[in-house]
This record gives C-alpha cells, structure tokens and sequence, in this order.
C-alpha cells in the first residue's frame, strides 16, 4: 500500500490544527429506540456475522438520519483510500458555484502538464469536467497508482478526451492540484471549512503530513509511525507525476455525516453547504460500467461517484476505498451505509466486500424476526 521507509521522506505541515470537537466520542446522531427500530433482530444478527467473518473494524446504519445499527467503535479514524476522491468531487461545487472554475476550461490551459512529459494537443483539449469524469484520455503514471491501475491503464493517445471512461489516478490527482490553486486553501482546510466544521465532526483535528516517495522505493504496508495519527497526508511520488495524492482518516462516525448531508441536498441545520445541483451533477450517470448489478439496477460512474441506476432513476450513489472500506447514500430510502475495516494493519486480509452489507442491511429492513 505504501513504500520502504529508507526511501520516504516524511513531515507534518505546518498547518494549524482545527479544534473541531475536544469529545471524539460524542455522536451527532440519535439512536432508534430497540421497540422502533426498523431493522429487525434477525436481520442485525445477519449483520453481526457478517462483519465479523469480515474482520470488520466499525459499521453503521442510518435510516431517516438516526442509527439503526452500529458495529465497532465507530469514532476510530482510518484511512479512507478512494473515498478522499469523492470528498473532493463534492468540494468543487462551491468552486464551479463561484466562478472560480468553469467546467469547460480546457486542461491545456491550466499549467497541469508534467514537467518531462507535456500534453499532446488531444490530451491538452480534455476539460475539467472530464476530468472529473474520469473520461479526460490522458494517461499518464500517478501518484497512488495500483498495480492493477497501471496495468489496466490505456496507452497515451488511444482514446480521445470525453470517448471512454478509465479510473485515472492522474485526472483525480490534478484534479487536487487545480482545486488548491483556484481556491486558495487547501484541500484540507476546505473540507474543514465547508464540512468537518460546520458538520461537527468528531474525529477530524486538521492534523495533516506529508509523505515523499523516493526513487525505486519498495511496497511497504506500514507508513510511518509520525503519520499515525494525522488527519490526512499528501503522498507524492515525483518520480511519476508532480501532482501529489491527498489522503485523508476519518472514523464511521464523522463518513456518515458527510453521507447524511449529501442525503439531505447539501442542506444542514437551516445551511445549504453544498449545492443540491452540484450533488445532482457528481450523481449523475456519464459511463455505464457494469449494465447488469442485479435488481434491474446499472452500476455507472458520474463525476468521482460511483451510481446505481434503474430506467434512468438514481437508486443509490456511493464509493470504495481499497476493496473494504463504503460509504454508500440511498436516497429513496432515506439510508446511509458506512462500512470501515482495518486496512493499516499489514495482518488484515479482505474477505468479503463491502458491497454486500448493503443487501444484507435490505433485507434486514423487510424480514420479521
């Protein structure tokens, strides 16, 4: 997951620490009561199983925005691997609002290219919404790039910028560095602003490292120990890209608020925090990669979201951090759905995935005891 220590370099920002909440273990949420709460015993007993067969750290439930099922300590911090993409897809809404970027401005403008590898004139004609829909055609090594990824990833120039979808590490991470550039915050003092603030969220301090990769580094699953306990970590791997990675830990807890104000149309205690066009627009389906997931549903992916659609309706929208970890938003049934596991401990090995605690948490809703 991450590389030989010999080879990194490895910091603290000098970021100030957000004081957000001094009790990490005080919920935002109520609980269903146990004589209404809607999932039945049998089914949370299906669920208990599940999750530890799974080897599960922490899960939980929302339905109509109060817990109907918590596993694990839900206010323990992990990485969120892929899921920080989604974050910051929501993030550029409030950018796109203000003028600050135009989702037609041309990749080719934008001083995005590589300092040894510059965009041929098809790859500089990609725009920044296709970027965001991972349709941009450039393909180029990135920072955080799996071995699957860059064995899958196309060759430069085989599709033109809008013709195919490709889950491009490099789109998303150039994505980060146009996002701090136009904004003039950082990713991280954004989503403390826009969100982890304004949400109360528990777990996240504003805490932020930087990890540097070296040349012809090792894998390693085990970063180092002073980023341990950080809020979040940029990773750079110069070698490959100057666009760095821009990981983020938050528990259960603090991933289902995101999920809830995403459920709500961005509105929060009177506040519209996120526009409830810009979640319409992320949700959105722009290329079907899987035509048949069952229940006559479509799997698609819309800008750094992954959907579900049926005759055209949004069922649900979600994403995965490194196979384990889910945040998934049911919108027409008022549900969120946080699965984390404990993918820090190079011991843990994924089992099942994800995916299935959200049919396992259906049919919990629909059958008796």
């Amino acid at each position: 997951m991450f590389m030989n220590t010999l080879l990194l370099s490895f910091s603290l920002l000098t970021l100030a620490c957000f004081s957000v909440n001094d009790t990490a273990s005080q919920s935002r949420f109520d609980n269903w009561s146990t004589d209404q709460n809607p999932l039945s015993v049998e089914g949370k007993e299906r669920i208990d199983a599940f999750l530890k067969d799974s080897g599960s750290s922490s899960a939980l439930i929302l339905y109509e925005g109060q817990i109907a099922y918590q596993y694990g300590d839900i206010h323990r911090k992990h990485l969120i691997h892929s899921i920080r993409k989604a974050i910051l897809g929501i993030l550029y809404g409030q950018l796109i609002q203000d003028g600050r970027i135009a989702l037609d401005e041309r990749v080719g403008d934008l001083a995005l290219a590589e300092a040894e590898t510059p965009f041929s004139d098809l790859e500089a004609s990609a725009s920044v919404k296709q970027l965001l829909e991972s349709r941009s055609g450039i393909y180029l090594p990135a920072a955080a790039e799996s071995a699957a990824m860059k064995e899958s990833r196309p060759a430069r120039g085989s599709h033109e910028p809008g013709e195919a979808h490709y889950y491009n590490n490099w789109s998303f991470n150039a994505l980060g560095t146009l996002f701090e550039e136009r904004s003039s915050k950082t990713i991280y003092e954004a989503f403390q602003d826009q969100m982890a603030e304004p949400l109360g969220m528990t777990s996240f301090k504003g805490k932020i490292g930087n990890l540097v990769l070296r040349e012809n580094a090792e894998e390693l699953d085990i970063l180092p120990s002073s980023l341990s306990d950080v809020d979040g970590f940029y990773f750079h791997e110069p070698q490959k890209s100057r666009h760095k990675a821009y990981h983020f830990r938050l528990s259960a807890h603090d991933l289902a608020l995101f999920g809830q104000l995403l459920l709500q149309d961005g509105m929060w205690e009177g506040r519209q925090l996120i526009s409830k066009d810009w979640i319409d627009q992320a949700t959105t389906c722009r290329s079907v990669v899987n035509e048949d997931i069952g229940g006559g549903m479509s799997l698609c992916y819309g800008m750094m979201w992954s959907v579900a659609v049926r005759d055209g309706n949004v069922i649900s929208f979600s994403h995965t951090g490194y196979g384990s970890h889910l945040i998934s938003v049911h919108p027409g049934a008022d549900m969120v759905i946080v699965h984390r596991a404990p993918t820090e401990n190079p011991d843990f090995q994924r089992k099942n995935h994800p995916s299935q605690l959200i049919g396992l948490t259906f049919q919990a809703f629909y059958s008796g005891d």
